[in-house]
């Protein structure tokens, strides 16, 4: 396991691990397998840990020769994006990819493009909004230095159509969350969105 993670597994982990995995098989047992709501977010915004969870399913299967369902799999993988993201909770873990999927749909709605999924300016974003939403939840304010003005000023005269949803997402994080984004925080999002903006008009051109 320590290999695939990068990262040391805590005791603590392994404990609630093999925990989870004992009650997982004994409902199953009963036929009472749990689905994952939040499967098809964990698959995409998290694919390593999900190869982890099928691997785990893997081993399971040979060990005990239960077959677990794929939610399984997203149910382990949860286990090791919240450590992963040093996060206190699975609440977190699961609130940080609600948060994420609301943005995504935000941005989709609300600049009227098609994300191509499988682009690397959509993993970027993705990577740049799981930081933002840990950021968020973990009350951290962003070390990095305010913003110049004057290059804020213009990326907002710039990147007109990407400023303003970005504004819509700082709008739904402090209706939903109480929380106020910096100018910092605003460049980055417009940059990003900006970028999702190019990539779909060359892609219709």
């Amino acid at each position: 396991g320590k290999l695939s993670l990068h990262t040391e597994l805590s005791d603590g982990l392994m404990v609630n691990l093999a925990d989870h995995i004992a009650f997982a098989l004994e409902r199953h047992g009963q036929g009472l397998d749990l689905s994952n709501a939040l499967l098809s977010e964990i698959r995409s915004f998290y694919p390593h840990e999900y190869e982890i969870g099928m691997k785990a399913l893997e081993i399971i299967r040979k060990h005990t020769g239960s077959t677990l369902p794929r939610d399984e799999a997203g149910f382990i993988a949860l286990h090791f994006i919240s450590v992963a993201s040093q996060i206190n909770s699975m609440s977190e873990t699961n609130e940080m990819m609600r948060l994420i999927r609301k943005v995504l749909s935000l941005v989709e709605y609300d600049c009227q493009i098609q994300l191509d999924r499988n682009s690397l300016q959509y993993e970027r974003f993705v990577t740049h909004l799981k930081y933002f939403s840990r950021r968020l939840f973990s009350e951290q304010t962003s070390t990095a230095l305010e913003t110049d003005p004057g290059l804020y000023q213009m990326i907002k005269s710039q990147y007109k159509k990407a400023y303003l949803c970005a504004l819509k997402v700082a709008d739904l994080v402090r209706k939903e969350y109480g929380k106020t984004l910096n100018n910092d925080e605003m460049v980055y999002l417009t940059i990003h969105i900006n970028r999702l903006i190019e990539l779909y008009r060359q892609s219709r051109d």
